[in-house]
């Protein structure tokens, strides 16, 4: 499944099946406004609960439990909200309180956030949709179609559907929900694995190197540009994120690649660095990261950034999986919590 990264109780059991998912909210709520962009919200695939650790510290808070999410996202107004195997929940900012979020949207399988409090569900049943549900409740229809999506921060949508070794097709979408441009891009790939919003309608792409197992790389893509720039060599394992500023970040791997496209030997050893790709273009500045001891392909789960430019990464390390916090110049990282988390969120 294509990963889509994005800048930045009883109801439910009742509503979502059987087996209960419960919410717990921290006593004296602390949800407001003033405190939850310092906020790290956290799937724990193991004991399949979503945890929130404040950034300034304390004691992490387990907010939903009985759940197997594939997706976390957080609204600019600080609400969370998780794609699960029981659809949508969404978790106040205000009160803590979890319940179904667009529930009448059968067969959801992704979710965005824009930085106007948008909320974007792509659903499949009864047919694909993308649908954009403001603040208010108000929705509007923003594609009729399957495929992968991203939004940015302005609410501009960009979803892939169609992929070829010759063509791919990206259609894009302006914040009114008007069909602003379709692009055949030439990707020289069959499969995406992973897409991200930039700032100012640039995406981001990973693409499967066509009759490579383990190696793939990462292009730019200017808004309204046919011609997407080449980034860099990319192990299947590494992971991206964008930050609230739209730079790009991704975590990579030690390994060997030869030439521009092609030949990228899986790393044997641990991640050489984080890299962070202004949000305009131009040459990555290299965030030195240690503190991971996988002797094989470090399997990392997430990439997050905060406003602050500290970096946060799921990292299921052979001996002690670990959620990892750098600060902006790297170096060794602070162990937030251990265990299996395989999607962040930061907001």
């Amino acid at each position: 499944m294509t990963r889509t990264i994005c800048l930045a109780g009883a109801v439910i059991g009742a509503a979502l099946g059987a087996t209960t998912a419960t919410a717990s909210a921290s006593p004296g709520g602390p949800w407001g406004a003033a405190g939850h962009r310092q906020s790290l919200y956290a799937y724990d695939v193991t004991h399949r609960t979503v945890v929130r650790e404040a950034l300034s510290g304390g004691t992490p808070r387990t907010l939903l439990s009985g759940l197997t999410a594939s997706q976390l996202v957080v609204s600019s107004v600080g609400d969370l909200y998780v794609l699960s195997d029981r659809g949508v929940t969404k978790v106040s900012v205000d009160t803590g309180r979890a319940t179904p979020f667009a529930a009448d949207l059968a067969g959801p399988t992704g979710l965005a956030t824009d930085g106007r409090g948008d909320v974007f569900v792509e659903h499949s049943t009864p047919s694909p949709q993308i649908v954009r549900i403001a603040p208010s409740g108000a929705r509007t229809v923003v594609a009729r179609a399957a495929g992968e999506f991203t939004a940015d921060r302005a609410g501009n949508v960009s979803q892939i559907t169609a992929i070829g070794h010759s063509s791919t097709t990206i259609v894009s979408y302006s914040a009114s929900g008007a069909r602003s441009t379709s692009r055949s891009v030439v990707l020289n790939s069959t499969a995406v694995e992973k897409i991200a919003a930039g700032a100012q309608g640039v995406v981001y792409i990973e693409e499967n190197a066509t009759g490579e197992t383990y190696f793939d790389y990462w292009v730019r893509l200017a808004a309204g540009s046919t011609t997407p720039t080449f980034i860099g060599n990319a192990d299947h394992f590494d992971v991206p994120g964008v930050a609230p500023d739209g730079s790009f970040y991704r975590a990579v791997t030690k390994g060997s690649c030869f030439g521009s496209h092609t030949h990228c030997a899986p790393g044997y050893s641990q991640v050489q660095q984080i890299e962070r790709y202004p949000a305009g273009g131009g040459t990555p500045t290299a965030v030195p990261a240690t503190g991971f001891t996988t002797t094989y392909n470090p399997r990392l789960g997430d990439l997050q950034v905060d406003g602050a430019s500290n970096v946060y990464v799921s990292a299921e390390d052979d001996a002690t999986p670990r959620l990892l916090k750098y600060a902006p110049t790297g170096g060794s990282p602070r162990t937030l919590l251990t265990g299996h988390f395989t999607d962040l969120a930061v907001g």
